[in-house]
């Protein structure tokens, strides 16, 4: 099982370089190694993209352990498409981190302990 890096740009004249170079960076700090790239130039608003289509297979058969994106938005434009990707990859327990909008905890956030108050009668 490999990490998987999902990058996409709306329009063949865009370039991915900056999504790669973070995401590959990313990937490296948390010792990673050799994720799997899938690249899409086409709109986040269609359904049914190329690379998209070949990740979700990947995960499907369980070749993706984990599925790094730079930004949600990447994934998916149409918030109905974006909610089924997600369902279908938690359904498989496979995590998304987007790295430029969340940050990773190791387990719960503790409660801040409640201070009691006193009261004068």
């Amino acid at each position: 099982m490999h990490t998987a890096i999902y990058v996409r740009v709306s329009t063949e004249g865009q370039r991915t370089d900056s999504q790669e170079q973070e995401l590959k960076r990313y990937c490296r700090q948390r010792g990673w190694k050799n994720p799997i790239l899938y690249s899409d130039r086409i709109s986040g608003a269609k359904t049914s993209r190329p690379e998209l289509n070949r990740l979700m297979q990947d995960i499907c058969g369980g070749r993706v352990r984990r599925l790094v994106v730079y930004k949600l938005d990447r994934l998916g434009r149409c918030l109905t498409h974006l909610a089924l990707i997600l369902d279908e990859i938690n359904r498989l327990k496979v995590p998304l981190i987007a790295s430029s909008q969340f940050r990773e905890t190791k387990g719960c956030p503790r409660r801040a302990p409640q201070q009691e108050h006193k009261t004068t009668e």
